[in-house]
């Protein structure tokens, strides 16, 4: 309709989505909050479980009017969105899969970089993690505890950095770099799903020795895929 407002925020670069939008992506539905009963949720940016204190979703947009929920914490009749997933890890495993296999259709085969961004839920201060696709299909084995036995994996070598540090010169400089860079794909994922990944890939880099562990501020590790 020619008269509808319209539902992207040129200032704030946000959706800000109408009582009958649904915007989604692949961490996050967003939704008007005028659908929903506001005397179930506090009056503040996050919602939390009353219960187990998850975080739930979060309030942004012009006047707070959008709600942004996240998928790792929704369940639909007991299901998460992609039914085969069944932890969040592998909801990313998932994305960084399926961009891969989309940028393996291009005759040029550029080099693959992905910035997942999130927000601190205390200051709400940016965090992001930098991650460059060094290797796509690289076979490694690993130790099957249950059957005392070596098996092969596929897996994808990475490097991967995490800029948290609030104003940090160094880190908007190599942030603004990558967000120039034609190649670089950019994520916004919950705190959670920041917190897991992280930790993944610094379990997976255990696999490296700790001499070859590093290369320009970069830390490197594997994905299974």
């Amino acid at each position: 309709e020619s008269s509808r407002a319209p539902c992207f925020n040129e200032e704030t670069q946000i959706f800000e989505p109408k009582s009958s939008d649904a915007f989604y992506g692949p961490f996050h539905i967003l939704l008007n909050i005028e659908i929903f009963d506001l005397t179930r949720f506090r009056q503040n940016k996050s919602f939390h479980c009353k219960r187990c204190l998850q975080l739930i979703c979060n309030r942004n947009g012009k006047d707070n009017a959008a709600l942004h929920l996240w998928w790792e914490n929704v369940k639909f009749n007991d299901q998460f969105l992609y039914k085969d997933i069944l932890e969040p890890i592998d909801l990313v495993r998932r994305i960084i899969a399926n961009h891969i296999a989309c940028d393996s259709l291009s005759f040029l085969s550029p080099i693959i970089k992905i910035i997942f961004e999130s927000s601190l839920p205390s200051t709400g201060q940016k965090v992001n993690l930098l991650l460059q696709v060094m290797d796509k299909n690289l076979k490694l084995l690993k130790l099957d505890k249950e059957k005392f036995k070596l098996v092969e994996w596929t897996s994808i070598k990475v490097m991967y950095l995490i800029l948290d540090k609030a104003g940090d010169a160094d880190d908007e400089r190599t942030l603004k770099y990558w967000q120039k860079d034609i190649n670089t794909m950019t994520f916004e994922f919950s705190f959670k799903m920041f917190t897991i990944f992280t930790e993944y890939l610094a379990t997976q880099s255990e696999i490296i020795p700790q001499i070859y562990r590093f290369n320009n501020s970069f830390q490197l590790s594997y994905i299974e895929m």
